[in-house]
């Protein structure tokens, strides 16, 4: 049983960083019974620029909300990815935009097309709900108040209503992803998504 979990979501301004790990949180407390805190940072532009933000989920209130060792890692640019490379550790989970981002530690990671995941769906800026779902598969044995119905009523409760339906939807797809065995078998399940109706 965990008492306590440690999120970093980081990419540039204007990918919805902060919308996910905000989504994160209030899964975990709203919805789930836990303790969340969330901080975030920009760089010197809001779009554009750096961007990060940091969820800690505990069992009971805690009085540090900074982050002292990581437990997964989500990127989606290559700068966020060297920035905070160095806080990742060997038990670090990391997701990395396959597309955006070379990770170059492979040992416990996964890269997926989450921007072409999203853009399947007809909403490029959906990629953060993608993500959002990849990182549950982690969270959720954790039992941290982190599973598929409490992001869904965190995500209906925060997002416009005229974006939930997008934003369920990619998170479903991030949920739902497995790692292919090769690239090619990636590219077409891709194309099969952007080609399939609705």
């Amino acid at each position: 049983m965990t008492a306590r979990t440690e999120i970093k979501l980081a990419g540039f301004g204007g990918q919805g960083i902060i919308l996910g790990a905000y989504v994160l949180g209030k899964a975990a407390s709203l919805y789930g019974g836990r303790y969340a805190t969330m901080t975030q940072s920009y760089g010197p532009e809001s779009r554009g620029g750096a961007c990060s933000a940091n969820v800690v989920i505990m069992r009971e209130p805690g009085l540090y909300p900074a982050l002292t060792q990581l437990d997964t890692f989500a990127v989606l640019s290559q700068e966020a990815a060297d920035t905070y490379a160095p806080m990742v550790h060997r038990t670090t989970h990391v997701y990395f935009e396959r597309d955006m981002v070379k990770w170059k530690h492979r040992a416990g990671s996964t890269g997926l097309p989450a921007i072409a995941m999203a853009e399947s769906l007809g909403n490029k800026l959906s990629a953060n709900m993608v993500m959002v779902g990849a990182l549950v598969h982690f969270l959720e044995p954790l039992d941290q108040g982190i599973s598929p119905a409490t992001i869904e009523e965190a995500i209906k409760s925060t997002v416009k209503k005229s974006f939930v339906e997008v934003n369920l939807k990619a998170f479903r797809q991030g949920y739902e992803w497995q790692e292919p065995e090769d690239e090619s078998e990636m590219l077409m399940d891709i194309i099969r998504k952007v080609g399939s109706p609705g």
